[in-house]
C-alpha cells in the first residue's frame, strides 16, 4: 500500500493543500449563507474569481497595498448585484446566483 506522501511529491503536496485550503474558504461562505440566512447563493465562485483577478491587475500594476482593498470591493460589487437580482426584481436566491455566477466567469 502507498501512503498519499508517496504518491506526491513535496513540491505537489504543498500544491493541493494549497488550492484546497483556498478552495475551502469559498465553501465555509457557502455553508455560512445557507445556514445562517438559509439563502443558497452560488455566486461565491465567481466572486472569488472575481476578486482575485482584480487583486492580481491591481497588484502588477504597481499597486500592490491597494489590491487587497479594491479586490474586496469589486466582490462587495458582484454581491450588490445579486441581492438587487433577488430584492428589486424577485428573482429566486438560487437563480440569481447562479446568473451572476456565470456572468462573472
Amino acid at each position: 500500500m502507498s501512503t498519499l506522501a508517496s504518491i506526491f511529491d513535496a513540491g505537489q503536496m504543498q500544491t493541493v493543500l494549497e488550492l484546497g485550503l483556498i478552495s475551502s474558504l469559498t465553501v465555509l461562505a457557502l455553508f455560512l449563507s445557507y445556514t445562517m440566512l438559509n439563502v443558497c447563493d452560488l455566486s461565491t465562485d465567481g466572486c472569488f474569481t472575481l476578486g482575485a483577478a482584480v487583486g492580481a491587475i491591481v497588484a502588477l500594476n504597481g499597486h500592490p497595498l491597494l489590491s487587497i482593498p479594491l479586490a474586496m470591493l469589486a466582490g462587495v460589487a458582484s454581491g450588490f448585484i445579486t441581492a438587487i437580482l433577488q430584492t428589486v426584481l424577485g428573482i429566486d436566491s438560487l437563480l440569481a446566483g447562479i446568473v451572476v455566477n456565470t456572468g462573472l466567469y
